[in-house]
């Protein structure tokens, strides 16, 4: 259902992607909506889970699980920064 109540079929596609974060391979399963226009890919806890990617929000940090003393720090930019 829309923003607005209404209902609406569309047409949704459906593929898996591999995603390379810090030297890991992660086959991930995304939707694409061809009609869509300048969306952005949103990764939730399915990717996480699959990625073994363990967050420390409040220290700033993250790690893969099979690895906890190799941590990676969050960066900030912007999507004007990142150019997507």
């Amino acid at each position: 259902m829309m923003a607005d109540g209404i209902r609406q079929t569309i047409t949704a596609l459906r593929t898996v992607v591999d995603l390379y974060i810090e030297g890991k391979v992660i086959p991930t399963e995304v939707l694409v909506l061809p009609e869509a226009k300048g969306n952005k890919t949103l990764l939730g806890l399915d990717f996480l889970n699959a990625a073994g990617i363990v967050l420390d929000v409040q220290g700033g940090k993250w790690h893969f699980s099979e690895n906890p003393r190799k941590q990676y720090i969050f960066f900030k930019k912007t999507l004007k920064d990142l150019n997507i």
